[in-house]
C-alpha cells in the first residue's frame, strides 16, 4: 500500500477529498471535523487540501484545523466502520485496486 511504504521512507503526503466532496457530510455520514481528523491521523499525512463553496466553509475548515488532535485507534476505527458500508459511493473518483486502503 501507498501510506504505509511512504511512511517507511519519511515522505510527506498530499491527501484531497477526505469529506469525498461532500457526500461524507452532506448524509451525516461523518461531521467534517471527523472527515478531517482521520486524515489528518494517519501517519506522514502532511497536507490536506479541501473545497470550499464559501468564505464561511474556510473559516470553519481553518478553525477545525486549528483545533486537531491526533484521533486515537479507537476513534480510527469506529469511523471506518461507519463508512464500510457505503465505501465505494464515497470513493467512485477512484479505481477499484486504490479502494479498501488500511493503514499499516
Amino acid at each position: 500500500m501507498v501510506l504505509p511504504e511512504a511512511f517507511r521512507r519519511s515522505m510527506g503526503m498530499i491527501s484531497m477529498k477526505s469529506p469525498a466532496q461532500g457526500k461524507l457530510v452532506k448524509n451525516s455520514t461523518l461531521a467534517m471535523a471527523e472527515a478531517m481528523g482521520y486524515v489528518l491521523s494517519l501517519p506522514c499525512m502532511s497536507i490536506l487540501i479541501i473545497g470550499c463553496t464559501s468564505p464561511a466553509e474556510v473559516d470553519e475548515n481553518a478553525r477545525l484545523a486549528r483545533q486537531f488532535a491526533d484521533f486515537t485507534e479507537g476513534k480510527m476505527q469506529e469511523l471506518e466502520s461507519r463508512t464500510l458500508l457505503d465505501g465505494e459511493s464515497f470513493t467512485y473518483y477512484k479505481r477499484p485496486a486504490s479502494i479498501g486502503f488500511r493503514r499499516a
